[in-house]
């Protein structure tokens, strides 16, 4: 295959919840940005690379079992209207057409 339409790509995912302390430093979005992009120098990517080498984001989750146990219990109040929702997408497929113009 040409190097111009197909290549690979390594995808790494680092999962740590933030505010971890670990040897006395506390894990925050900087500090775990800084340690990946100094990795990435001393492997030989070049500082004006690392952005678009690099995508940091927080992803934030709940665990409605437990928060609506505690909530059950009297132990917490949720403000009012708060409510849980439900995304659901249907995919349509369509079958695939052929350069003849003929169904697959």
């Amino acid at each position: 295959m040409y190097a111009a339409l197909a290549r690979e790509e390594l995808e790494i995912k680092i999962s740590v919840p933030v505010g971890l302390t670990e040897k006395g430093i506390l894990i925050s979005e900087e500090v775990m940005e800084k340690v990946v992009k100094e990795a990435l120098i001393g492997l030989g990517i070049s500082e004006k690379e690392l952005d678009s080498v690099v995508h940091q984001e927080v992803k934030v989750s709940l665990d409605e079992k437990k928060l609506t146990t505690l909530v059950g219990q009297g132990k917490l109040s949720l403000l009012p209207g708060a409510k849980t929702s439900e995304i659901t997408w249907s995919l349509r497929v369509d079958q695939l057409k052929s350069k003849s113009g003929k169904r697959r």
